[in-house]
């Protein structure tokens, strides 16, 4: 075989698969055929279980409603019944199966009706409404009774409590009713000749009483006969003769079930076969294709060009352990490779288009708690976090100035000195401080439907040239990714510029405001406007201080360089202008005193 070319090993395969399919048909088709015969055998056991169940109901829907239209059913069900019995003879028969048990049944059921129609005879003389048979005989008596006695109240009363054991008698079916119907019978029969009724009428009265208690009496020997309960007259018969034919039916079904699974499980077995066989051919043409190197380079060839049309995410499988296996190990290789870069290209472009936005926020002249406020509402959604605070650092002291989903009003209030609670320790390590298992109560994330305990708490210092300016505290459901972190600590330095640059526009607008006041005051207020004077040399320093930080800062956020450098021009020309209105003061006061020493 090994000399053979694989077209040729292909058409070897493939007569043998055809082989020996032919051969599994052919014994498939033998089996089969036995299994449908025994299928057929149970369909249609199945469908002589239904017409006896079937009879059963036909039955009790004329003991129920005393119709006749039930037994013309009872009698096309049983016709029915009989035909599938005897297609049941012949199929066990084709099978090589006693039809013993199938005769007991039929003799069983053939009783069954038997009882079932003897049964309607007896109810047909009773009657099948209150007019007909025996019901219509006794009603019949009784309105003769009554017709008698109707212009006697106390005879009419004894004769209406009559009438209610006769029909609790034919409602309930219970020797007792008929023992009160009797006994009342003799009372009624007492007050009836002790009435002053006339004679010319008490004897139609005793001659219309005796036909209604003969009728009466006639009744309950008929309900007797058909049986007061179900185990007693013609209903035991009945149901002594169906329950024999029930059980040897379930007799039957059990023989027939343990056949019919002997054929299934036979076929089972041959099914177990195919596919064994089936297996072995599929793994013998697989052998075969395996060897053919020439499939392999072709499996190779495809994976190349899927990677080379932008397929990357699909892993190429290197079962062989010879150059093919390399090539296609190579290739995953580089596929790994590829991905890994691009993934890494991907989480840099979108942390740069953060800070890119992040950047256009901090510019414009804005005050510390606008800032802030626009901060925590930037960053609080945009990391997936549900709640954030923004601190900073004021005259010593970290202070709350902005939060997002906070509820509690005094966290607004807070204030943390250096090493005070986390917020403090935070600005003293000037590091990350991640909290992943959050104790419970510690905080609260809450909506309108509940609250629950954050997965992670995240503090973030706002450190610029090692010096810190305030603190971020996020709280999310979820642990913040690494590229989440990468952009807070790329975000630390601008937001600390940012803060700076508020905090000293705000200082200098008190020290403007300041100076301001003190032009007013002039002769009263010297001695503060040489305190003044010298704040604003310190102010402006500070202020050369802070632009030439700015000019460092500038290269990394282009942005809002322009802004912050038109932001010291305005204060260098503010201290200036103040610095001449010093000047001018002076001389105005060195004026005053040449005047007043002349």
């Amino acid at each position: 075989m090994r000399n053979l070319s694989i077209k040729r090993q292909l058409w070897i395969a493939l007569a043998l698969i055809l082989m020996a399919l032919l051969a599994i048909w052919s014994v498939e088709r033998y089996y089969q055929s036995r299994a449908l015969d025994a299928f057929g055998a149970r369909e249609t056991l199945a469908t002589l279980e239904n017409e006896m169940l079937s009879l059963r109901r036909a039955e009790k829907d004329f003991l129920a409603r005393k119709s006749l239209a039930y037994v013309d059913r009872f009698e096309a069900i049983y016709q029915a019944y009989e035909a599938d019995l005897n297609q049941l003879r012949a199929a066990m028969r084709d099978m090589g199966m006693a039809v013993t048990d199938l005769d007991t049944v039929a003799e069983g059921f053939a009783s069954y009706r038997t009882s079932f129609l003897s049964v309607v005879e007896k109810q047909k003389r009773i009657g099948l409404d209150h007019e007909d048979g025996l019901y219509g005989a006794l009603r019949s008596a009784a309105h003769a009774v009554e017709q008698v006695v109707a212009d006697y109240p106390a005879l009419m009363s004894s004769l209406l409590m009559l009438r209610r054991h006769e029909k609790d008698f034919m409602l309930r079916r219970l020797d007792k009713y008929a023992q009160r119907y009797m006994t009342h019978l003799s009372e009624f029969r007492g007050q009836l000749f002790m009435s002053d009724i006339d004679s010319a009428v008490l004897a139609p009265a005793q001659a219309a009483l005796r036909d209604y208690s003969s009728a009466f009496q006639d009744l309950i020997q008929a309900e007797r006969d058909i049986g007061l309960d179900h185990e007693s007259g013609l209903h035991g018969a009945m149901r002594s003769t169906i329950h024999d034919a029930e059980a040897a039916f379930s007799s039957l079904r059990d023989q027939l079930d343990a056949r019919l699974d002997g054929y299934i499980n036979e076929v089972t077995r041959l099914a177990t076969a195919i596919v064994l066989i089936m297996g072995a051919l599929i793994t013998a043409v697989l052998v075969w294709v395996i060897r053919d190197l020439s499939r392999s380079f072709s499996h190779a060839t495809s994976r190349a060009r899927a990677l080379a049309g932008g397929d990357w995410h699909t892993p190429v499988q290197a079962r062989r352990q010879d150059e093919v296996g390399e090539l296609l190990r190579a290739l995953d290789h580089m596929r790994v490779e590829v991905l890994q870069r691009a993934m890494v290209l991907e989480a840099d472009n979108q942390v740069k288009g953060l800070l890119g936005e992040l950047g256009q926020l901090l510019q414009g002249v804005k005050e510390t708690g606008q800032l802030a406020e626009d901060l925590v509402r930037f960053i609080t959604p945009l990391l997936k976090c549900q709640v954030g605070t923004v601190y900073s650092l004021e005259e010593g002291a970290l202070r709350f100035r902005a939060g997002y989903g906070i509820e509690s009003a005094d966290v607004r209030q807070r204030v943390f000195e250096p090493g005070d609670g986390l917020v403090g320790q935070v600005a003293i390590n000037q590091d990350i401080m991640r909290i992943t298992d959050v104790p419970p109560g510690y905080l609260n994330i809450s909506s309108g439907t509940g609250s629950t305990t954050p997965a992670e708490i995240t503090l973030v210092p706002l450190i610029w040239n090692g010096q810190l300016y305030g603190v971020i505290e996020l709280a999310s459901l979820a642990l913040l990714d690494d590229d989440a972190l990468r952009f807070l600590r790329e975000a630390e330095e601008p937001i600390a510029v940012a803060l700076n640059a508020c905090q000293v526009r705000e200082e200098m607008g008190k020290v403007l405001e300041e100076a301001w006041e003190t032009t007013d005051l002039l002769e009263k207020q010297k001695a503060e406007t040489e305190a003044a004077r010298q704040t604003l040399q310190e102010q402006a320093q500070k202020l050369q201080a802070s632009e030439e930080e700015l000019r460092v800062q500038q290269e990394e956020l282009q942005a809002q360089q322009e802004e912050l450098r038109v932001t010291n021009e305005e204060l260098e020309a503010q201290a200036r202008l103040l610095h001449e209105r010093t000047r001018e003061l002076e001389r105005t006061n060195q004026a005053l005193r040449q005047n007043r020493g002349g």
